[in-house]
């Protein structure tokens, strides 16, 4: 599964919800998580599933076979051998038949229970007949209705990490595989797939049966099934397997083969690099609504609406939809070919899978652009332990989908990348290799990888693990540089300031290499040692030639997994900034010149971003000048803005720019006035322009949320108007808002913007007003759609509307239970007191808020005051006559 970082970063309205929500990551009292028994395991499930799909129901029939696999085992509890609990979901009409069997069920398991326990390797079947209907998770149908006729009809599921039991009895844990055989009964016009091989489609009168079956033992969670009215693609054949992609009809053929055509090559280079032919039969895409993300469902992945682009919005996504792509290839591997045993050691395939996309970039892309991706990996985890930390193993977690986190994907990447770099290439792909051909078609654990390496190395690897995977955190680093003149020579000091005995955060042994390069090029290298845990200050010498440093790079080849304070001057800043052979070290020395924020280190700044070749530290470098906000970063952003020209950057620099000012309220207006801004880049100039709050714009804003011409793929530039139009807080603005919440009125890939664009308004709308909309975003809660519902409570929670509580609790059940875990959040945010200090907070933020509304209020019928009398004054001077 890939939540699509590269979008959840970039637009938190379109957002997949990622794991981490959870402050502390997990409470005190909650006990470790095991993978459940294996004396009596499902190793097959036969379904034969009849689709009605327009009635959202779903009648289903499913044999599945249990087996003791065990050489005479005798457990303690005898009842391991004679029975077994199934996760099962609101079931319908639920019947079980089977030799010796009883069955209870209560809504959410069903308990199996034979009257006699299974011999050693031992088979038996049972048969389970229920309906599913209109459910919340799992399996779900998109079907056409009042408000929204142009729908395409068809169903599909998603099931990562625990939501298969909302339509399939199962055992809802990766260490439980079966083989997999498909009897689906659909109507004759539309198209199914599921898992495995395509083995015949048989036509009677309007409807069509399609068998399919798959021999790979298959987790619940990475199987799928999707039937309905799909555009079929198919693209060249790797080694005799079928590719193709599909999506609902609608969908530009060509822009779906255009979005996945590097597929085939994809195939081959991952085949190359991991020594083993693809496993599967086929190799099948799917785009539709209803996916969190992408997932990796083996032979057949499914990719989140949105995700398939034309020309215009690839130029900015393409390189992140090629990611996923990698991203979801890899889990072929690591995730379906070798099965985790549990989630702890969820890193076993999700870091794999992220660490994937960063090598396609080092195998076809530019050296920047590896560098660049590796940076971001430790970015976004560094960023995540400021709100908490945990091992990347771990068996203590509220959910399963709490480990879906930045320390798993991101993270964890990079602690393989370290892995790499630690035995050497050749060794650790070797010891892949090797672990992929000793484990494929069985269940793993983190040791298994770990004993894999070492046997190829020669290397005890247990230190690493100790400290890279099984503890907390990452090393600080607190560093000094001091040029000696006279004696020519550098003194660089490193201080590991992480540790914390108390919260479990170790002394990390590691070697940190430096380099610095001096005015005539010449280059100088050491390396930092710690390696005594009660010397965590060390420091290394570096004699140099006659001229004097102007770059230091700190771990340039990015071996190491660290964050970095460095006291370094403005001049080796700036020499490191513009010149650094590595993107990292230019970009952290770019945020130490803004954060200096003198005139001189300014202009430095101003002087090479704008001279700057490599996208991705523009893009960094403007993130650093917003948040810095100081008046000489905006007007280094206003000139940033205006000059950038790469689509990969366009809507990053912008996004900078959400900050008032009038400088950057002129940029904007230049922005929009140009023809080469992608849809992205032109969704946040939409928005941008509506913070900045002037009168003028309100009109524009609202002819762009008007115009049916310019609407750009699914929806983006009315998306960016919508939130133009709530963050101007115009109360014409908010009316017309309003006015277009009812479904139908809207394109539904809007519905979300709509919703955040009047919680971001309704604050500063009058008392009657801001009540309406809160009425009217209720409503939302009964929604079928499940985002739009979710959209609805946090917009609630932006309100602070807390007479809604009620209203929200009780639209809960509506959500399953991952979901659940972020609602909770948000009303435990709408409902905080002041013990925690959280509620003090937000005490005293809405105190201020109110004294800025009366102010604004105060101010708007200042201007319109102003406005009268300039009206007044015009018309004197028009009517008055000169005297003499």
């Amino acid at each position: 599964m890939k939540d699509f970082s590269e979008l959840s970063e970039e637009l938190a309205c379109c957002a997949s919800r990622t794991g981490g929500v959870l402050t502390d990551f997990v409470p005190d009292h909650i006990p470790p998580s095991y993978a459940p028994h294996a004396l009596l395991e499902p190793t097959h499930l036969d379904f034969s599933l009849n689709y009605l799909i327009e009635e959202k129901t779903l009648h289903a029939v499913v044999v599945q076979t249990f087996v003791n696999n065990r050489d005479n085992s005798s457990p303690n509890d005898a009842s391991l051998l004679s029975s077994i609990t199934l996760n099962a979901v609101s079931f319908f009409n639920l019947s079980v038949e089977g030799a010796g069997v009883s069955h209870y069920y209560d809504g959410e398991v069903l308990n199996l229970n034979w009257n006699t326990p299974f011999a050693s390797h031992e088979s038996r079947s049972v048969k389970i007949s229920y309906s599913i209907i209109e459910p919340i998770s799992g399996l779900f149908f998109e079907v056409p209705d009042k408000h929204f006729p142009n729908r395409t009809t068809y169903s599909i599921t998603d099931h990562e990490s625990e939501r298969a039991r909302y339509w399939i009895p199962c055992v809802d844990f990766p260490a439980v595989r079966t083989t997999l055989s498909f009897t689906i009964d659909a109507p004759a016009t539309y198209t199914a797939v599921a898992n495995g091989t395509l083995l015949s489609e048989t036509v009677t009168g309007d409807r069509k049966v399609t068998k399919y079956h798959l021999d790979t033992p298959c987790p619940s969670y990475l199987i799928c099934v999707a039937v309905g009215d799909f555009v079929v693609v198919d693209d060249e054949s790797v080694n005799g397997m079928p590719i193709k992609y599909l999506a609902p009809k609608g969908v530009s053929s060509k822009d779906l083969f255009d979005t996945f055509s590097k597929t085939p090559s994809m195939v081959k280079w991952m085949e190359k690099k991991l020594d083993y032919k693809f496993p599967w039969s086929k190799y099948y895409q799917i785009m539709t609504k209803n996916i969190g993300g992408a997932m990796e469902n083996i032979s057949l992945v499914t990719w989140a609406n949105g995700k398939v682009v034309d020309r215009f919005l690839g130029g900015e996504l393409q390189m992140g939809v090629d990611s996923t792509n990698v991203h979801e290839m890899a889990h072929t591997y690591f995730g379906d070919l070798l099965v985790i045993r549990h989630f702890e050691h969820v890193w076993l395939k999700e870091s794999w899978a992220t660490y994937f996309s960063s090598l396609w970039l080092e195998d076809t892309s530019s050296k920047e652009e590896f560098q660049y991706d590796l940076f971001r990996s430790a970015d976004r985890y560094i960023g995540e332990t400021k709100r908490y930390m945990r091992p990347i193993v771990t068996r203590r977690y509220k959910s399963s989908w709490s480990m879906f986190d930045m320390h798993t994907y991101p993270g964890g990447s990079y602690r393989l990348h370290m892995l790499r770099k630690h035995i050497g290439d050749e060794t650790f792909w070797r010891g892949v290799q090797a672990y992929i051909k000793k484990y494929a078609k069985s269940v793993v654990e983190t040791d298994d990888f770990r004993m894999c390496l070492e046997k190829e190395s020669g290397i005890n690897l247990v230190p690493f693990f100790e400290q890279w995977i099984y503890s907390k955190g990452y090393p600080k680093l607190k560093g000094t540089f001091t040029y000696e003149a006279k004696e020519k020579y550098a003194l660089i000091t490193l201080e590991q300031t992480q540790v914390n005995h108390d919260a479990q955060i170790p002394f990390f042994q590691i070697d940190v290499e430096v380099q610095i390069t001096d005015k005539d090029g010449n280059v100088y290298s050491s390396v930092v040692k710690f390696q005594d845990p009660l010397q965590t200050k060390v420091f290394t010498v570096i004699k140099m030639g006659l001229t004097e440093p102007k770059v230091v790079a700190i771990d340039p080849n990015q071996k190491i997994l660290y964050g970095l304070e460095m006291e370094l001057s403005e001049n080796i800043l700036i020499g490191t900034a513009s010149e650094a052979k590595d993107v990292p070290n230019r970009i952290i020395a770019y945020r130490s010149l803004i954060k200096k924020g003198t005139y001189s280190a300014m202009k430095a700044v101003e002087e090479f971003i704008l001279k700057e070749s490599f996208y991705g530290i523009r893009n960094q470098v403007a993130a650093a000048l917003a948040d810095s906000k100081t008046q000489s970063a905006i007007n280094i952003l206003a000139k940033m803005v205006e000059n950038e020209t790469e689509p990969r950057a366009m809507f990053f620099i912008i996004n900078a720019c959400h900050i008032r000012d009038e400088q950057l309220r002129e940029s904007l207006l230049k922005v929009l006035k140009r023809t080469d801004i992608p849809y992205r880049a032109r969704y946040s100039a939409l928005a941008g322009l509506g913070i900045q709050r002037h009168p003028e714009d309100v009109d524009y804003l609202m002819s762009v949320a008007k115009d049916n011409q310019q609407l750009g793929q699914y929806g983006f530039i009315r998306r960016g108007a919508f939130l133009g139009l709530g963050y101007s807080r115009s109360p014409v603005a908010f009316k017309y808002l309003l006015s277009r919440l009812q479904p139908g009125l809207e394109l539904e890939d809007t519905r979300e913007s709509l919703n955040n664009a009047i919680a971001a308004s309704a604050f500063w709308q009058s008392e009657q007003d801001m009540k309406l909309a809160i009425e009217e975003i209720e409503q939302l809660l009964r929604d079928p759609v499940m985002d739009v519902r979710y959209s609805a409570i946090s917009s609630l929670v932006k309100i602070k509307s807390k007479p809604s509580l009620g209203k929200i609790q009780s639209s809960k059940p509506s959500f399953e239970a991952r979901e659940r875990l972020y609602i909770d959040k948000l009303i435990n945010t709408l409902t905080a007191g002041g013990k925690d200090g959280l509620g003090t907070v937000m005490t005293l933020t809405s105190e201020l808020e109110s004294k800025i509304k009366k102010l604004d209020e105060q101010n708007r019928a200042y201007e319109a005051r102003l406005t009268e009398l300039s009206k007044s004054f015009a018309a004197l001077s028009t009517t008055a006559k000169p005297t003499v």
